[in-house]
């Protein structure tokens, strides 16, 4: 039996409330690539269990990807009448059986990454199919009556070796996403499969003789568990005394001790916010970020159509993340290099008594490049662009972070990379960057500026940092909140014109302009070839966040379904959204999903941060 012995139990029985069967071999960066290569894995399954094969059992949910299985017996559709799931992605099949429209049950089947050659004639039996994935394997030729199968939906034929797509899938009523990429065909022709589903399906309809919603989110509220520091004066810092004292303490400029230990304490009438709505806004804008980094690492490089195809909207969480080479390098539940940043900067605030320092900043980051953080049991930092990487591999680096990224945006633009430098890496830090001095503009553009220029010195980057603190600021200011939509436009105008003037060329105004002049998500083209990482892609989605009236589950989910940088145009736009809503506005479901570890670790950080600050 080979690798099966260790993966040995017992079969699923009536009366179980077991109902799922996980046989997937976990999969680091490394073993991905190695897998991928066609390395034999250790403890990757040869062929299934025993358990499964010789017996009957009750199991809907099967994951057996990233193994070495090769062959599907027969008498499988027989031993698990009940499968609504299969998932055989990156294993070692050449066929499928003629049995396997047995299946009487199969909703979704996962087959990419194998060596296919083709599907069975009694395919077109499995006839509650709703999702097929066949991608990356040798595939010729489709049934021709595929497209008569009556609940197929979602069809992904994408990197085979097919020359046409059957015609009946024009005619099919249920259909809604056809991949078809990097195939051969000659009908469609190859060059409008490369465009997506849409072109794909409207090119076979013309072909024919005759021419042929989100969820509701829920209501549940969400409430910061705030734990105090020794900052309060007040003897019950749990009670309405603390607030009281809050207030007391923003009038009273003579208390030293109070101004040490609460250095960014804003000063009286600095914000229309009373205190309470004060640390949920701010709260709101950390966690805003944070979901929407590890929600939008789902959809990270992919266009609409692959979005569409491989995440069911009525379900879209952190879990339904799929594994390849970009998302093997994380958790569900887990942020990015986007959040960590944010975490960078906060722990550098804290040490410093909330000053923003670039040289802190530097010495951070080029630290977490090595390490990561340990607490959250990293091996190092992930994630990073590589002009970054390679400005931050130069010992010297901290000592002038300044100057060196001037060098390398001078470098980039001499070596014909101007997109280097203004890519989306320094945009996400700068979320954060808008609540120490909130009160006071010019220092919120001053700190904004000089910690982006700590590793990206292009002007174009620098409007973009500057503009999103800027929003943030406003909004706890009191400008822009859920009853206050009609600021939208000034709060925009205010961070238009002060980013423009870090820009010399009319160029770059005119492109810096248009990202204020967009309204909706799908406008933004976040998956354009060659510039879905740009700073002017994230801040655009910042700009569409202040103006939408979706709530954020709604508004974050049509984001990340565009595809492209997903998780940093989501990071900036969450930030934004959750900074306007408030914590306890933001959905729950994403709230609890994230990783445990990683939020009691933020749910630290922002607690000292929130003492800094003085807010009760």
């Amino acid at each position: 039996m080979g690798n099966v012995a260790v993966h040995d139990f017992d079969p699923l029985q009536a009366g179980s409330s077991r109902k799922e069967l996980n046989l997937r071999r976990p999969m680091t960066s490394e073993l991905y690539r190695r897998h991928a290569n066609g390395e034999n894995i250790p403890g990757c399954l040869d062929q299934l269990p025993w358990a499964v094969v010789d017996s009957i059992s009750l199991y809907e949910y099967v994951d057996a990807s990233f193994n070495h299985i090769s062959v599907i017996p027969p008498e499988l559709p027989l031993r698990i009448p009940h499968l609504t799931f299969l998932n055989l992605n990156h294993n070692r099949l050449t066929g499928l059986p003629q049995s396997f429209s047995l299946f009487y049950h199969l909703k979704t089947l996962f087959l990419s990454h194998n060596s296919l050659q083709g599907l069975p004639s009694s395919f077109l039996g499995l006839r509650c199919l709703q999702t097929l994935d066949v991608s990356y394997n040798c595939i010729e030729y489709l049934p021709d009556d595929l497209g008569k199968m009556e609940t197929l939906r979602k069809l992904n034929v994408s990197h085979n070796k097919l020359q046409s797509l059957p015609v009946s899938l024009a005619t099919s009523k249920m259909l809604k996403v056809v991949l078809a990429f990097s195939n051969q065909c000659l009908n469609p022709p190859q060059s409008v499969c490369d465009l997506g589903s849409r072109a794909t399906m409207e090119y076979m309809c013309r072909s024919l003789p005759n021419g042929g919603g989100l969820p509701s989110p829920g209501t549940s509220f969400n409430s910061f568990i705030r734990i105090r520091g020794d900052v309060m004066t007040s003897p019950d810092p749990a009670s309405q005394q603390a607030r009281f004292h809050y207030m007391q303490e923003q009038t009273d400029t003579l208390h030293t001790l109070n101004r040490v230990k609460t250095p960014l304490r804003p000063p009286p009438d600095s914000t229309s916010l009373l205190p309470d709505e004060l640390m949920d806004r701010i709260v709101g804008l950390i966690y805003g970020a944070m979901i929407g980094d590890a929600i939008g690492i789902l959809t990270a490089h992919m266009s609409p159509d692959q979005c569409e195809f491989s995440y069911d909207l009525d379900t879209f969480t952190y879990t339904d993340m799929i594994v390849d080479d970009v998302r093997s390098v994380w958790k569900p539940g887990d942020w990015t290099a986007n959040g960590d940043q944010i975490l960078l900067v906060v722990d550098g605030i804290l040490q410093w008594a909330g000053v923003v320092d670039e040289l802190d900043f530097a010495k951070r980051l080029q630290i977490w490049l090595v390490y990561g953080f340990r607490e959250l049991g990293d091996v190092q930092g992930v994630g990073l662009d590589y002009t970054t990487v390679q400005l931050l591999s130069d010992e010297q680096y901290a000592s002038d972070p300044h100057g060196y990224a001037k060098a390398m945006w001078e470098h980039c633009n001499q070596n014909c990379a101007p997109l280097s430098q203004c890519n989306n890496t320094a945009i996400s830090r700068a979320t954060l960057l808008g609540v120490p001095q909130f009160h006071d503009l010019n220092e919120v553009i001053g700190n904004a500026a000089r910690l982006c220029k700590a590793t990206h010195y292009d002007p174009r980057s620098q409007a973009s940092c500057v503009a999103v603190s800027l929003i943030i600021a406003l909004i706890l200011q009191g400008h822009l909140s859920g009853e206050k939509q009609n600021s939208a436009e000034s709060v925009l105008e205010t961070a238009r014109k002060t980013g423009q003037m870090f820009l010399a060329s009319d160029q770059d105004r005119l492109e810096f302009d248009t990202c204020f002049s967009l309204k909706t998500f799908t406008s933004i083209s976040c998956d354009q070839p060659g510039m879905d990482r740009h700073t002017y892609k994230a801040l655009a989605s910042g700009v569409v966040a202040a103006r939408t009236t979706d709530d954020f589950q709604t508004a974050v989910t049509k984001l990340v379904m565009c595809g492209g940088a997903a998780n940093t145009n989501a990071c900036v736009a969450g930030a934004i959204l959750g900074c306007r809503l408030g914590f306890s506005q933001l959905p729950r479901h994403w709230v609890e999903g994230i990783d445990m570890k990683h939020k009691q670790f933020l749910d630290i950080k922002i607690n000292h941060f929130l003492d800094m600050m003085g807010i009760p």
